[in-house]
């Protein structure tokens, strides 16, 4: 939940073939609501079998909105979204032969990330991977 009362979310959308990421979301919880009625923004790039994760810390001393995903290529994809005005800041792959699936991530003491997921070798051998991302790496002035 965000600091606002709103909530971060990702949805599927099969009927298009297709995942939504919502850094702001208006829920009631204690109601119903249909999920077509809520505003997101659309990453075709993400493949619609993936496990998305998302979580919130402070990194280089600001709140940020992180979701990971697995994209249609094969890679993780990291955004970092801003968590007072939701703007994308930065985006980040990782991965790039071998298949890529989060499985969680938090942050490290250092102020950086840590990735931990599975890849596949030949296609058929899965492992545990882990990534550690250092804080200096998560630029948000720069692409």
């Amino acid at each position: 939940m965000n600091n606002d009362g709103t909530f971060a979310i990702a949805k599927s959308k099969f009927n298009v073939g297709e995942i939504a990421l919502a850094t702001k979301s208006s829920i009631d919880i204690d109601g119903i609501q249909n999920v077509s009625q809520l505003e997101d923004e659309a990453y075709p790039e993400l493949s619609t079998k993936s496990n998305v994760r998302i979580i919130r810390e402070a990194i280089n001393e600001q709140e940020i909105l992180i979701y990971a995903a697995t994209t249609n290529s094969n890679q993780l994809a990291l955004y970092f979204f801003d968590a007072l005005n939701y703007e994308l800041k930065h985006t980040l792959y990782l991965g790039h032969t071998n298949p890529v699936e989060i499985a969680s991530f938090f942050q490290a003491n250092d102020g950086g990330l840590v990735i931990v997921g599975k890849t596949m070798i030949v296609g058929r051998y899965e492992r545990i991977i882990l990534y550690k991302i250092p804080s200096d790496k998560i630029n948000f002035n720069h692409e």
